[in-house]
């Protein structure tokens, strides 16, 4: 009888830790967001340089590349937002033409939508 109690308990506390405490999004959600986000801003830029991107490539010996690069993403925390969803602090570790590779913390809303989580642009 016991053994079944202890098997219930751990049963019950893996359900609690998975379901967590909070519904806010997950490292892993993030950092899709982040990298889709970052996708969508390349195909922008390339679209905004065209041929001139290519030919300054070219004349530099393959040195200017237009494009964003991300290293890292790492979630800080998270905590509820006054307009809803979460705010949530976002370490991004990137490459940027112009810029060269820096380490910035930014605040992010994310609010849950039908297809997942999705970045608020305010």
């Amino acid at each position: 009888m016991k053994k079944y109690l202890l098997v219930a308990g751990f049963i019950l506390a893996a359900i609690f830790t998975l379901s967590g405490c909070s519904n806010e999004p997950s490292q892993e959600e993030i950092e899709k967001i982040v990298r889709e986000e970052t996708a969508k801003a390349n195909a922008q830029m390339q679209n905004a340089f065209g041929g001139a991107g290519k030919a300054l490539n070219d004349m530099l010996g393959g040195a200017f590349k237009a494009e964003l690069t991300v290293h890292s993403v790492k979630k800080l925390g998270c905590e509820k937002a006054e307009q809803g969803g979460y705010l949530c602090d976002v370490e991004v570790e990137s490459d940027a033409p112009f810029i060269g590779r820096k380490k910035e913390v930014s605040a992010v809303r994310f609010v849950e939508t039908d297809d997942g989580w999705a970045a608020v642009k305010e």
